[in-house]
């Protein structure tokens, strides 16, 4: 939705560090059958306004969507939907080592036009979550299994959502025929470090209070900048999140500093004990758009 992505890009210009390592594409995904059919994206809950699902067929409007759930014009978009496959083609990523699905449980219309996604010598995912909560999802991924030589990591996160991983299967799939395309080694060099404590007050994630206001101002939402933190409590980066009370999520991360992570650790933790994430410099692809799972 305009108003999500005003969010992130908001976030990045609070960011500079992140905004020279994140990319936000304007893109609604779906089935290549989708592509001909009228579309919705829309909030429906008036106390969290920033969570979105995305809707296809006649029987979906803006108009039918923002009078059942009593909403406000900037809680549904009419859009139309491209595939995974024509947008990685478009932007050409050398590698996707990690990638995450929260669509509120459209997974299975993305993964109909994800074929590059896991046959692509350069993509294959080291790990890709999804929220194996909505039954669909759960019965798409796990049949699709087999056929990508991916299987199901041992450990589900906590609450409804049920996130879970999928691995590369050792020995699962035959990549022969295109190991000339492999990617370049990912880039070792740590990251530096950062802040073990809470910004300076004259300062706001190392901007200037004045230029952070200009960034949360920028797109007229409103915008406030909550504190991302460890687990420790050191302060890992400033996000803007929807102010005013309408968005829970927004209200949760501003009082305790994350929302369902707080390492990136905690992907790779779903595929078992001791599994790793890849090493700096990779990549991953958010299908959601969580900048949460950022950290400079």
């Amino acid at each position: 939705m305009t108003r999500n992505r005003a969010a992130l890009e908001a976030t990045l210009c609070l960011n500079p560090v992140l905004k020279q390592r994140v990319t936000i594409v304007a893109a609604a995904l779906g089935a290549p059958s989708d592509a001909g059919t009228p579309c919705i994206i829309r909030s429906w809950k008036a106390n969290n306004r920033g969570n979105a699902e995305l809707r296809c067929g006649a029987s979906y409007t803006c108009e039918q969507s923002l009078t059942k759930f009593k909403m406000g014009t900037d809680d549904c978009e009419s859009i139309t939907t491209r595939t995974l496959d024509e947008v990685l083609a478009e932007h050409a990523p050398k590698s996707i080592d990690i990638a995450k699905f929260d669509v509120e449980g459209f997974e299975c219309n993305i993964l109909k036009g994800a074929a590059s996604l896991f046959s692509k010598a350069e993509y294959r995912p080291a790990y890709a979550q999804f929220e194996m909560g909505f039954a669909s999802t759960k019965d798409c991924v796990t049949a699709m299994l087999p056929r990508v030589g991916y299987e199901l990591g041992p450990n589900k996160g906590t609450g409804k959502d049920a996130n879970q991983v999928i691995m590369p299967k050792p020995g699962g799939f035959d990549l022969a025929d295109v190991v000339a395309g492999a990617p370049e080694p990912a880039n070792t060099a740590a990251a530096p470090p950062s802040p073990s404590h809470q910004p300076p007050s004259t300062e706001v994630g190392g901007l200037q209070r004045t230029a952070a206001a200009a960034c949360l101002n920028a797109s007229g939402y409103g915008f406030e900048a909550a504190n991302v933190t460890a687990e420790d409590g050191s302060f890992k980066f400033k996000m803007a999140v929807i102010g005013g009370g309408i968005d829970w999520v927004s209200g949760h991360i501003l009082a305790h500093g994350f929302w369902e992570i707080r390492s990136p650790q905690d992907v790779a933790d779903l595929g078992g004990t001791g599994k790793q994430l890849p090493p700096p410099g990779s990549m991953l692809l958010d299908i959601g758009g969580n900048i949460g799972y950022c950290e400079p």
